[in-house]
């Protein structure tokens, strides 16, 4: 026998039995870890079944709104977003309208319309479907098709008036729920809203909002749901809003810039305000209002306008005041770092707090400085400190205006005295560095 091939071939299957040794090893200890880790290990990413949503275990990133374990349900605004409680929009004489368009109203199949529907500047002849009877007055037309009056730019005097003043509310309207200010929610679902329970408040998208199944506003018959959308609205086949807590179609609108479509046999609460046209889907129903600046287009539907209209506030009108200062008037011995702030009787209007409205003087002389406005509290923030034992007299003019644009009665003066403070070594302007005050000395006690 060749020795030296038989060496070769033991090494060999010596070499391979190692291998598949250690193998075996490295399996069993691979096995052993799955079996004693943790499954909530804080850096695995899961998609979870809860809400359809994807949860990412120890990840930082906070959805646009919160949604309840366990639903889909929508918690209240959180309180450093929004107000959370939104006045109606105001309508108008477009509130008195099931249907009020622009370009025509057009329907086929055997629609039921329960409330008026009117069109202007366009002329009766743009409203197709209704078989329309014009009434002895010439003011208004019926149909058979609509419990209530047709009314259009064309028609007797003084319809053409109303309807100027109707279509005018309407694009009112729409630039009031396109203004609101301060969404509690913004990008929702990234506009997708099918299975979700939304509470009252004001929303937002920048793109399409899709709602593919039933949704859900929960609330009472006196909140108030907005929804800002900058995109298209679609309602899917067989998809339903649904009003949920005594909530009311009334107290409900959507305002879209783009197409709202209403898919077959939907249900939509709310009143529309669209920027361009709305299409009603083969038995769609529209528990609301369709106000289109361009037309609305049916295919047997059935419309039905709240009873009821939406409780408006009454305008403000009252003047705003101050209603504490920080330091109080005639205060003595105030620090010479001291902030000027004031505070109002209601929220005012941030673009009118400036340092021409709110000022601080030292004698005649202007004390320069920074305004700034949060909440109803407005700040005056001295660039220098104040000077020591010296009395200043603070400002706010009837410049400002409180959100409805009530100006104050009069101008809000009060002074204050400075105290010995603490001494500093003031630098000339030459000596600032970056931070404005290095290298101005150490303070000390008087």
């Amino acid at each position: 026998m060749n020795m030296r091939k038989y060496s070769t071939e033991v090494d060999s299957r010596h070499m391979m039995a190692k291998l598949f040794s250690v193998s075996l090893g490295m399996l069993f200890a691979a096995l052993l870890v799955l079996a004693v880790m943790p499954i909530g290990n804080a850096s695995q990413t899961t998609m979870g079944t809860t809400n359809g949503s994807m949860n990412t275990i120890g990840a930082s990133c906070i959805p646009p709104a919160p949604v309840v374990p366990g639903t889909n349900s929508i918690p209240p605004a959180p309180v450093d977003s929004g107000t959370g409680s939104q006045a109606p929009i105001n309508l108008g004489t477009a509130g008195n309208f099931a249907i009020l368009a622009k370009s025509g109203i057009t329907t086929t199949g055997i629609t039921a319309i329960v409330g008026d529907i009117g069109v202007s500047p366009i002329a009766a002849t743009a409203m197709t479907g209704f078989t329309l009877i014009l009434d002895s007055s010439n003011q208004f037309a019926t149909s058979t098709l609509v419990t209530g009056k047709v009314y259009a730019a064309d028609y007797a005097i003084p319809t053409p008036s109303y309807m100027t003043t109707a279509i005018s509310d309407m694009e009112l309207a729409y630039a009031e729920a396109a203004g609101r200010i301060n969404p509690d929610y913004l990008e929702l679902a990234s506009g997708n809203l099918g299975g979700l329970t939304l509470s009252p408040g004001l929303y937002k998208w920048t793109s399409t909002v899709i709602i593919p199944t039933d949704l859900t506003l929960l609330g009472d018959s006196n909140d108030v749901w907005i929804f800002q959308i900058a995109g298209t609205l679609d309602l899917g086949s067989n998809a339903q809003i649904l009003l949920s807590g005594g909530a009311q179609a009334m107290n409900v609108f959507w305002q879209v810039a783009g197409q709202v479509s209403i898919g077959t046999y939907s249900v939509f609460n709310g009143n529309i305000l669209a920027a361009t046209g709305i299409s009603m889907n083969t038995g769609a129903t529209l528990n609301g209002r369709a106000l289109a600046q361009t037309a609305v287009t049916l295919i047997a539907n059935s419309i039905n306008k709240p009873n009821g209209v939406p409780v408006i506030p009454d305008p403000d009108t009252k003047a705003p005041r101050v209603i504490w200062t920080s330091p109080k008037n005639h205060a003595k011995n105030v620090d010479c770092d001291k902030s000027i702030k004031a505070r109002f009787s209601e929220a005012m209007d941030p673009l009118t707090i400036t340092t021409t409205s709110f000022t601080l003087k030292e004698g005649k002389k202007a004390v320069a400085g920074v305004v700034s406005y949060s909440g109803i509290t407005a700040v005056f923030n001295p660039i220098k400190d104040l000077k020591r034992r010296t009395t200043y007299t603070a400002t706010i003019t009837t410049e400002v205006t409180d959100l409805a644009g009530n100006h104050m009665i009069k101008n809000y003066v009060w002074t204050f005295t400075t105290g010995s403070c603490a001494d500093y070594h003031h630098c000339h302007d030459n000596q600032h560095h970056e931070n404005g005050r290095e290298n101005c000395g150490q303070p000390h006690r008087c």
